[in-house]
């Protein structure tokens, strides 16, 4: 073996206990699993927090895995975690009732029903800004509220 610290040792021979072809499987399984749930959060409308807690779930299961399994795992997520969060959601809020959002390309876009910038921070910090977070676009359902 390599003369490493004995913790770092134990790791390492942790790490590589599992086949590579049952690596691989457990590896796969995850993958689809999380592009399942992607799927799902975005027909659904899941919450963030829903997302999170079903990849916490995903990413259980991969304990006694590897770590560069677990590793490519969360580096998936984390890029679909960004596209649908890029491509998919809309930040903004409620004022009077009708959602106006921050994306100048959207009819939504705040500005383009006459509320200038400083009215739309001066609004956020009054709370006439209500439910103020990112929403999904197709259905506007939230995202995540804050």
């Amino acid at each position: 073996m390599l003369n490493l610290p004995p913790q770092i040792e134990a790791r390492f021979e942790r790490d590589t206990d599992m086949k590579l072809d049952t690596s691989l499987n457990h590896r796969k399984r995850a993958i689809g699993r999380i592009t399942s749930l992607v799927h799902m959060a975005e027909i659904c409308g899941m919450t963030s927090a829903q997302f999170t807690d079903d990849y916490i779930e995903i990413m259980g299961t991969l304990h006694h895995c590897p770590q560069w399994v677990r590793s490519y795992c969360e580096g998936y997520y984390d890029a679909e975690r960004d596209r649908i969060r890029n491509a998919k959601h809309v930040y903004g809020g409620y004022l009077d009732g009708v959602f106006y959002s921050t994306n100048r390309s959207r009819d939504d876009y705040y500005q383009k029903h006459g509320i200038e910038p400083l009215q739309w921070a001066e609004k956020g910090k009054t709370g006439e800004l209500k439910n103020v977070g990112h929403y999904w676009v197709h259905n506007m359902k939230p995202w995540f509220i804050g």
